[in-house]
């Protein structure tokens, strides 16, 4: 054997495969973790294709990347606006997981009333305790978490906006922010969803909401109010046959049952 013929075989053998196809994922940090196991599973049939999960970049910095063409599929965590939707872009409702309040492991308490969220958030309670005070983790006022409360609990919006005034409360930008900033402090409290507890450790536990569990089962029977409508979305004009089978596979038997253990009631497709 020659040596240039020696040299293309070995060029061949060891050069990656051309023809491999990497998608993009970004958007709410609510389910990202989720999607990693979705990918996970899928690569062990498709290993041909790779995936790349950016940071949070939130719901509506996901549809932006998504009409720009930066990422190939987006994870939103509300409800799509009507300015953010257009012919081109798809969107999927693919589940809902309970949006709940979550504490500090050290705190020796399981439930909190609708009295007791809005006395924390107007400034009215103060401590857990004789010595473990509240600290409370705030959302910006366009996240969907500070959305959802306003919409759902009554009276919530005007104790939000005394909330914002008061000095000293962080505002967190993401879900994986907050949920940091409540495992690190003594006493700390903020909102995330289940999912995102169910997929990424930190020190941090649910609490029921006026005695009622924050589970998928009760989202499904009315029992709990408090969700998030989880939705994925792709431009329709730049689909690839890879990117439809990754799709399709979330809506799988093996793509459900990731949901189903990492804490969503499935939307019927």
């Amino acid at each position: 054997m020659n040596l240039f013929l020696f040299s293309l075989i070995i060029t061949f053998l060891y050069s990656p495969i051309l023809h491999a196809e990497n998608i993009i994922i970004g958007g709410s940090g609510s389910d990202l973790a989720t999607f990693k196991l979705l990918t996970d599973k899928f690569q062990q049939t498709h290993p041909e294709t790779t995936f790349k999960i950016l940071p949070s970049i939130g719901s509506g910095g996901g549809i932006k990347a998504i009409k720009s063409g930066r990422i190939d599929l987006c994870l939103i965590s509300r409800t799509p606006k009507e300015k953010e939707k257009s012919d081109d872009i798809i969107f999927t409702n693919y589940a809902q997981t309970p949006f709940l309040f979550t504490v500090n492991k050290g705190l020796k308490l399981n439930n909190l009333s609708t009295q007791n969220i809005l006395d924390i958030y107007s400034g009215k309670m103060t401590h857990w305790n004789a010595e473990t005070q509240v600290k409370l983790i705030l959302r910006p006022s366009n996240d969907s978490d500070t959305l959802i409360l306003s919409d759902k609990v009554t009276g919530f919006k005007n104790i939000m906006n005394q909330a914002y005034k008061r000095r000293g409360l962080p505002i967190a930008s993401t879900d994986q922010e907050t949920i940091d900033l409540i495992g690190r402090l003594k006493g700390g409290i903020g909102t995330t969803s289940l999912s995102l507890i169910k997929t990424e450790a930190h020190n941090i536990k649910p609490v029921k909401l006026d005695g009622i569990d924050p589970s998928p089962a009760n989202i499904a029977n009315g029992k709990y109010k408090l969700f998030k409508d989880l939705h994925m979305c792709h431009n329709n004009k730049n689909i690839t046959t890879e990117l439809m089978r990754f799709i399709n596979f979330v809506h799988s038997k093996d793509g459900r049952e990731i949901l189903n253990k990492t804490g969503h009631n499935i939307v019927n497709f």
